[in-house]
């Protein structure tokens, strides 16, 4: 019985980045039901933007074709994550960046659609070595 749930679980494993921004989504949509948020003795009122509203589309969207269109998830999936790593769909309540800046190059990226993007490549690799025979030996 415990193998068939692991089984079961590691043939969903490339679910996993799809459910850490789903987790980060929900924590913001709660954030944002609990109403305000002091700091330093100021109150704020808190609502979420359209990047917000637009990562909910997206989560949703990516479970629609991971289910029915299970070729695209890969896809869909990148897309979402480069979306949020660049600020351009916004996953946790704070849509808090890191800046990159170079001579030339200066760059602003989301860390927790980063830290999804990482494990969905490392999930992939996994995926790789596992269908290679001989890859490990």
């Amino acid at each position: 019985m415990k193998r068939n749930i692991l089984t079961q679980l590691w043939s969903h494993r490339l679910l996993l980045p799809l459910l850490l921004l789903t987790g980060l989504s929900i924590s913001a949509l709660i954030t944002v039901l609990r109403g305000t948020v002091v700091l330093s003795d100021v109150t704020y009122g808190l609502s979420l933007t359209g990047k917000h509203y637009a990562a909910f589309g997206a989560i949703l969207l990516n479970f629609l074709i991971y289910f029915r269109f299970r070729k695209l998830y890969g896809y869909s999936l990148a897309i979402t994550i480069l979306a949020g790593i660049f600020s351009l769909l916004v996953f946790p309540y704070k849509d808090s960046v890191i800046g990159i800046e170079g001579n030339w190059l200066s760059m602003m990226i989301q860390p927790s659609a980063l830290i999804a993007g990482v494990l969905a490549g490392l999930l992939s690799i996994i995926r790789f070595v596992c269908k290679v025979p001989g890859l490990l030996n």
